[in-house]
């Protein structure tokens, strides 16, 4: 069974936002700068879930209805990249367009500017632990349980590419493991902001390190710059099965 987060070790990672795999932990100690703020008048914050290489994730409550969301902030400089929001807004629509009856994608609601001009984006809130972090803290998993994890991560993808779209990020930090109730079950998360990582903006980042290109999970199209398709996707399902 997978465990929810606990005020001393909340990770990005376990959150349902787009975050990457260098994000830090933050503690309760963390200095929350929009704490109570409101954004976009309809997310206000409650706290910090953590920060990544390309923004920091907020657990906010929705207004009205008090819905908890985890509302990700990206780089300032990302908001200023016209691209880069142009592609984000796409894309969310895309999530949008995917995720219906398919309770294995992380579900996406929203994306916009806050009051200072920053981009965001809303996606639901879980609470559960990276597919990373179980495998290291425990090992390999026992056949029978990747087996039943790997065939809802497949049905993610089955859904992703009927729609003739490619996620271009499956690895296992952008699987959480949460509670169903005494089962558990993998949601598959980074297809909401598929094709970022081809703006220049982020491809600077990720040629100066800033964000990390993950290599194991690339496939030989990929590392020569040729066009991705959904064999890409199925490579890299292939690599996070071994």
């Amino acid at each position: 069974m997978t465990s929810a987060s606990t005020p001393t070790e909340k990770q990005v990672d376990q959150v349902g936002a787009p975050v990457t795999a260098d994000a830090v932990r933050a503690g309760p100690s963390t200095r929350e700068p929009l704490a109570r703020q409101v954004i976009d008048g309809r997310y206000r914050v409650v706290d910090t879930l953590g920060t990544g290489s390309l923004g920091t994730v907020y657990l906010c409550d929705e207004v009205p209805g008090g819905r908890r969301v985890a509302l990700k902030v990206f780089r300032r400089d990302c908001a200023k990249d016209d691209e880069f929001m142009d592609r984000l807004r796409r894309q969310v629509k895309r999530a949008m367009s995917v995720q219906e009856n398919r309770p294995t994608i992380l579900a996406v609601s929203d994306c916009g500017r806050t009051a200072d001009g920053n981009a965001y984006l809303a996606t639901e809130y879980l609470q559960g632990r990276t597919l990373t972090d179980i495998i290291r803290r425990g090992g390999p998993l026992e056949i029978q349980r990747a087996l039943r994890l790997a065939c809802q991560i497949a049905g993610a993808l089955d859904a992703i590419h009927d729609r003739g779209f490619v996620h271009k990020d499956v690895r296992a930090d952008n699987i959480i493991i949460v509670a169903a109730g005494d089962e558990e079950a993998a949601k598959l998360k980074g297809f909401e902001v598929a094709g970022l990582r081809e703006t220049p903006l982020v491809g600077h980042l990720v040629r100066a390190g800033v964000i990390p290109s993950n290599p194991e999970y690339a496939t030989p199209e990929e590392i020569e710059g040729d066009q991705v398709t959904a064999r890409t996707d199925i490579y890299a399902f292939g690599v996070l099965l071994y």
